[in-house]
């Protein structure tokens, strides 16, 4: 049989998510299409950013990206993330991801992107393909506690009111080291394994605002990102440990947030180097991604 390898199209969208959400949801004993979940990714107008290799039966393998704006000081880098690595079961170990991958990788540095991102537990596997390991991600939990207090704050569901969204990428601006650069629809983003998303805003200035982006999943808390001035964290922290047994924090070695919760709360970190990165353009270097840190509310 012929095998093609090509750009999906917006005809391709249905059955792509059906082979994904076996593979990623629903055979994980999960819940909610990804489809849902990542809205921007798995839409018309982000098809020509899917990457398929097929045969007559069907997808053998497929792979998902994403547009990724970067902002470091006074630089502005666009890249693309990668997720949702895929081969058909039965023909596993025969190299056709390792062949879409490098087809995928060709194609976003052929349409001049900065970069390129992706997370993984292998590796080993990507770093044979080219990719190199670079990541000041951590992973802590702690048990739940009694919240003390009544919120002191604003809360919503995601994707938030104009109002709240503004809020938020007030405070983000003022990070301005680095962040990722977020649209509206980037707040429409369900992580798994949550089965909803919140975001919690503090402060009575400006300039003393902060905020924190959740994820729930029945006695559980994920924290996505906690961000802003640390005068508000323990507000944020009391309300995301109210009624859940288990907190998880995804988060930057170093970062405020980091910091405060090691001297201030339970949580126990530890190393979760995933990041592996190819590097186009000249003007980037591995020093210049030493300390990039992509929060994982923005992953796929």
């Amino acid at each position: 049989m012929s095998v093609t390898v090509r750009s999906a199209t917006p005809d391709d969208l249905p059955r792509i998510v059906s082979c994904l959400d076996e593979e990623f949801v629903f055979g994980k004993n999960r819940q909610i299409s990804l489809a849902l979940r990542y809205p921007s990714v798995y839409c018309p107008a982000n098809a020509n950013n899917i990457f398929l290799l097929e045969d007559e039966r069907g997808i053998l393998s497929c792979v998902a990206a994403k547009p990724l704006r970067l902002q470091c000081e006074n630089n502005h880098w666009q890249g693309m993330m990668i997720g949702a690595v895929y081969t058909r079961p039965d023909r596993r170990g025969q190299h056709l991801g390792s062949e879409l991958l490098a087809k995928a990788t060709r194609e976003l540095r052929d349409r001049q992107m900065d970069f390129a991102v992706l997370w993984t537990a292998q590796p080993g596997f990507y770093a044979r393909l080219g990719w190199n390991p670079s990541d000041t991600g951590v992973f802590g939990q702690c048990e739940g506690q009694p919240a003390a207090h009544p919120f002191d704050g604003e809360m919503a569901e995601l994707p938030p009111s104009a109002s709240m969204s503004a809020r938020v990428e007030s405070i983000r601006q003022q990070q301005r080291e680095f962040r990722t650069l977020r649209t509206d629809d980037d707040y429409r983003t369900l992580p798994l394994p949550a089965v909803t998303t919140q975001v919690l805003v503090t402060g009575t200035k400006p300039a003393n605002d902060s905020y924190a982006l959740i994820g729930r999943l029945q006695d559980t808390a994920i924290v996505y990102e906690m961000a802003g001035h640390p005068s508000g964290y323990a507000t944020l922290w009391n309300e995301i440990c109210r009624g859940h047994k288990k907190i998880l924090v995804n988060d930057s070695a170093g970062s405020r947030s980091c910091q405060w919760l090691s001297r201030n709360t339970n949580v126990i970190f530890e190393t979760k180097s995933l990041a592996m990165w190819q590097l186009f353009s000249e003007k980037l270097n591995p020093a210049n991604t030493g300390q990039w840190y992509i929060p994982y509310f923005d992953r796929i």
